[in-house]
Formats: structure tokens, C-alpha cells, sequence
């Protein structure tokens, strides 16, 4: 079968392998499911911190931010630096990690050497377009639920090519697409996931 194209792609289960220390992007619109798929990664992993501004989180380990400032988004991610062997979850990370904002020291040094010291990224985000393609082009998984604003779909298109960037507009609720840092692209319904 032919998996280079969405037309030829059947959706099929998968089991998805994901180390604590991956970088791993989500991205789709409100209520497609994102969140629902952040927290079931994350449930494994023992030593997680979320930046939560929007208080979606109250289970798990999280930072509530007071002021939304970059200043605090750099204090929080001086703490993961230092903390290392951890899981760090940024929901809204277009809004502290954009495409056309200087990225905090210490976030830089957590999405380029992170792995080193045991430190994952998960990037939540709802405009992708929005969103560092230094994060997206690191990331070792990425699920993208429904798109169809047009920046969105083009910036994903960037990446996974035009045909699965139009596929992104009508996917079924729930349902997403899944790239990995092998190459391979696949639409997926709801997953089971497997942690290592």
C-alpha cells in the first residue's frame, strides 16, 4: 500500500512508543481532542511539571502562571533545566515559544540539549502557525487533530506535504494525523499508547 498520500492511507490502530525524554508537538483546534491525548501520554511518566494557564490540569504537577510574562515562562524553565529527568508540558506554547519571538534562554537550552539531561517537551498548541519550527522540526512525535484555518494548514503542509496538509481540514472528530521523526505520516483514530 501506498502511505505516501492521504488518499492511499487507510486509518489504522497504531502503538506509539514515547520516551520521557522525546519532544513531541500537538497541535489542532479547540475540542478536537488535544488535551484528552496530552494527559493519557503523561499519566506514566513519574516526574512531570505542566505550564498550565489555563487551569486544564489540577491532576497532574503544574505551574498556574500569575502573569503570563515571558519573564515567568523563563523562570519556570530555569527550574525544569535545573531540575532535569522530567517531562515538561507547555499548554499555549504558541504564546511563550512563537515562531516570531526570541526564544527564552532557558527553553532554548531544554529543546536543543534537553535529552541529555532527561528533559522531554510536549508543545500544546491550538495555532500551529503560530509556533517555533525549531520545536516542530526537533520533535520526535507530532499529532496534528483538525485544522482549517488557511496559516495553519500551510505551515503544517511544510512539513507533511500539501496532501496531508488538506487532509487536516476534514479529519473526524478525535481522529489525527501522526508524523514521526522517521518519516512516516499515517491518519489515525484514538490510539493506544505504550511507554517506555
Amino acid at each position: 500500500m501506498d502511505t505516501a498520500s492521504p488518499t492511499a492511507q487507510k486509518v489504522t490502530p497504531r502503538i506509539f512508543t514515547i520516551a520521557s525524554d522525546h519532544v513531541t508537538t500537538i497541535g489542532g483546534m479547540r475540542g478536537t481532542g488535544k488535551t484528552e491525548l496530552t494527559k493519557n501520554i503523561m499519566r506514566p511518566f513519574g516526574k512531570v511539571l505542566v505550564w498550565d494557564p489555563i487551569g486544564q490540569y489540577p491532576e497532574f504537577n503544574r505551574y498556574v502562571p500569575t502573569t503570563g510574562t515571558m519573564a515567568e515562562f523563563e523562570y519556570v524553565c530555569d527550574w525544569v533545566w535545573r531540575e532535569q529527568n522530567i517531562l515538561f508540558v507547555i499548554e499555549e506554547c504558541e504564546s511563550w515559544i512563537g515562531e516570531n519571538m526570541a526564544m527564552s534562554p532557558s527553553f532554548w537550552k531544554i529543546i536543543n540539549r534537553g535529552r541529555n539531561y532527561g528533559i522531554g517537551v510536549m508543545a500544546v498548541t491550538r495555532r500551529i502557525a503560530n509556533l517555533s519550527k525549531t520545536v516542530f522540526s526537533l520533535s520526535d512525535h507530532v499529532f496534528l487533530f483538525r485544522f482549517f484555518a488557511p496559516n495553519d494548514v500551510k505551515y503544517c503542509a511544510e512539513f507533511i506535504g500539501r496532501e496531508w496538509g488538506d487532509r487536516l481540514r476534514v479529519l473526524p472528530k478525535f481522529n489525527f494525523l501522526y508524523y514521526g521523526a522517521e518519516g512516516v505520516i499515517c491518519e489515525c483514530p484514538p490510539i493506544r499508547l505504550h511507554h517506555v
